[in-house]
């Protein structure tokens, strides 16, 4: 097995940062690295996780001979320099889901989740000034520091919920499903607990739901598709929904629209005209053939949208428009579900997921079980190395040994909802129970003080694979 790729981890969270190397990756695995550290890594141990891939030198325009040595910063910020010290590469400059404190987001800075990405402005019919921003500083540069104030040079700027208190370790993160959050450790507990957050409304998230697809609070988040659509890839909302009628065909057919009160699909406007009557914004969507929908609101402005694709969708009952939804006149649709808003958008519990969930992108097939796999044997390699970087320091010795009797004791006094509180949240419950307690049990066995008592690798893998639903 050819071995030929390593992953790096920053270790943030200890009083520097530590580099720790987990495992290599066989070349002739097709399972993607992200995939991989999604899970458990964030809650297993008070430490964060930023993964990255150092790429090769023909990717960092430098030769065999250029790089000298790696280096990890204090900051957190991996370097490779040059024979006079001169930085080649650094990590801070590669595209990551994660910003430290003090770390600069830059215009050329990728924050990136796995999914989608999308533009956003505060209030889209506002101008700039009137959504309290500028551009009279073209630095376009922020930064946040270790207090949690977030400041923007286009004067954008927020603040963590517990601002202001010391020696609290902060992340910046953009999660998998494309909402920006910033994390606070708990030191009590050693769990990543959320202070701001972007988007408190989830399906305001761009592209969450995949094309043509709507979100929907019912109330909790879900994915649904609109009339005349149907789910493209049942389980991976990530494909979204796709027309139950030609495209192409469509062109030369009688048309009607479809009501969909509260709903948007935010962007991609063909046209935008105000103080015009909704015969006429609808007689503009039937003349121009790109037109697949258009917004229009009866009272205030009366403005009209009309749509070219349809992404973005979500339903709020705060959104006062309404969208028409082209489609030719011989789909069949139900109008008294649609104008009743109970369920306006499927009839079907199978065209429903839950935002989040691991079901909404089909990582509950075999596919999911290697990527628990992987996660779960580089879990243990994670926590096998902080015992043997941490001999050496009674602080991090100490945060250690604390989750570990948290947990023991929690097992110990039989409690029910343990595995529960150190997954991550964001998963809604929708894991294997029995997959995790292993994980978590093989973990704690790792870092047994006798070291005679710990399993190897073997072991550890058997266990694991013994423990698939």
């Amino acid at each position: 097995m050819g071995w030929d790729k390593m992953l790096i981890g920053s270790l943030f969270g200890s009083p520097i940062p530590r580099t720790g190397l987990w495992f290599g990756w066989p070349t002739e695995t097709d399972l993607p690295m992200a995939e991989a550290q999604e899970f458990l890594y964030e809650e297993m141990v008070p430490w964060s996780c930023t993964m990255l891939m150092a790429p090769s030198y023909g990717e960092t325009n430098t030769t065999s001979t250029d790089a000298r040595m790696a280096e990890l910063l204090d900051t957190g910020n991996l370097v490779i320099k040059g024979p006079g010290g001169e930085i080649l590469w650094q990590s801070f400059d590669s595209p990551t889901d994660t910003l430290l404190p003090n770390q600069l987001f830059t215009k050329s800075t990728k924050l990136i989740a796995r999914l989608h990405g999308g533009i956003y402005w505060p209030v889209p019919y506002l101008k700039m000034f009137e959504n309290g921003r500028t551009n009279y500083n073209g630095s376009r540069i922020a930064v946040y520091d270790e207090m949690g104030h977030f400041v923007s040079s286009d004067w954008f700027q927020f603040i963590a919920s517990d601002m202001g208190l010391l020696r609290i370790k902060r992340r910046l993160t953009m999660d998998h499903d494309g909402n920006l959050r910033l994390y606070s450790l708990n030191n009590d507990t050693g769990l990543w607990v959320i202070s701001w957050e972007a988007l408190t409304q989830l399906c305001t998230v761009h592209g969450v739901c995949g094309r043509n697809a709507i979100c929907v609070n019912t109330p909790e988040p879900k994915c649904s598709c609109p009339p005349g659509y149907e789910i493209t890839e049942p389980g991976n909302w990530n494909q979204g929904c796709k027309p139950l009628f030609n495209e192409i065909l469509f062109q030369s057919q009688q048309v009607k629209f479809v009501e969909l009160p509260h709903v948007d699909y935010f962007g991609f406007d063909l046209n935008f005209i105000e103080s015009i009557s909704i015969d006429s914004c609808m007689k503009l969507c039937v003349g121009d053939y790109r037109c697949k929908a258009f917004n229009y609101k009866l009272t205030g402005e009366r403005r009209c949208y009309t749509k070219s694709e349809l992404f973005n969708g979500y339903q709020s009952p705060s959104f006062e428009g309404k969208i028409y939804l082209k489609l030719p006149v011989t789909v069949e649709t139900s109008q008294l579900a649609i104008l009743n808003g109970t369920d306006p958008i499927c009839q079907s519990d199978e065209l429903e997921t839950m935002i989040g969930s691991p079901s909404m992108y089909n990582i509950n097939t075999k596919r999911m079980r290697w990527v628990y796999l992987y996660s779960f044997a580089s879990a243990i390699g994670f926590i096998e190395l902080l015992f043997v970087v941490s001999e050496g320091g009674e602080e991090d010795e100490s945060d250690l040994t604390g989750f570990v009797r948290m947990v023991k004791s929690k097992i110990q006094c039989g409690e029910d909802s343990w595995i529960e509180e150190i997954v991550d949240p964001r998963l809604n419950g929708q894991f294997s129970r029995n997959q995790a307690t292993t994980i978590v049990q093989l973990g704690i066995s790792c870092v047994e003080e006798d070291r005679n008592k710990r399993p190897t690798m073997d072991l550890a893998i058997q266990a694991l694979l013994e423990c698939q639903d």
